[in-house]
């Protein structure tokens, strides 16, 4: 089954742009306690990475907890992308994919899973009005069995996972 995780950045410190902010200590430790939590959806087959500092050192942080993906691809787009924007990449680029992880920003990524959450998704419960730094959701595609299908209401969200840090 399809399985696409939606993430935040962790927390970000100052920077000379908004793109070019990156990690706090604090951030990096929130990505460090997402790490192990992430590794039950793996293996990833594709992560697709926001240009901005703070998602790529994200995913650096991730990876060098032990999280892998077997393609990685740094996506400028993502920075300034909405719901359908993410929509749009992940079935153009996801493919065969099982499993793909996007490293993104808010409010895009808790639109993204409250608008693709199908009805009955348990992980509603959890809420996602909007995902505080390093919270990921986890959704499973349930109405279709391809990527090109990817559409509002057809991922069974079954968890929101915050850092709690």
């Amino acid at each position: 089954m399809k399985t696409l995780i939606l993430m935040r950045h962790g927390l970000a410190g100052g920077g000379a742009s908004d793109f070019s902010r990156p990690l706090t200590p604090h951030g990096r430790d929130q990505v460090r306690v997402q790490a192990p939590r992430l590794e039950k959806f793996t293996p990833i087959d594709l992560a697709l990475v926001s240009g901005a500092t703070r998602t790529q050192e994200t995913w650096e942080t991730l990876a060098r907890a032990g999280i892998k993906a077997g393609a990685v691809r740094v996506e400028r787009d993502l920075y300034s992308a909405g719901w359908r924007d993410v929509v749009a990449l992940v079935k153009a680029t996801a493919g065969e994919a099982d499993t793909v992880l996007v490293v993104g920003h808010e409010p895009t990524m808790s639109a993204a899973t409250a608008l693709l959450a199908a009805p009955d998704s348990p992980g509603v419960t959890a809420g996602y009005a909007s995902f505080s730094t390093a919270t990921f959701s986890v959704g499973r595609l349930v109405t279709a069995e391809d990527w090109t299908d990817l559409d509002a209401r057809m991922l069974r969200v079954d968890a929101v996972v915050r850092p709690g840090i």
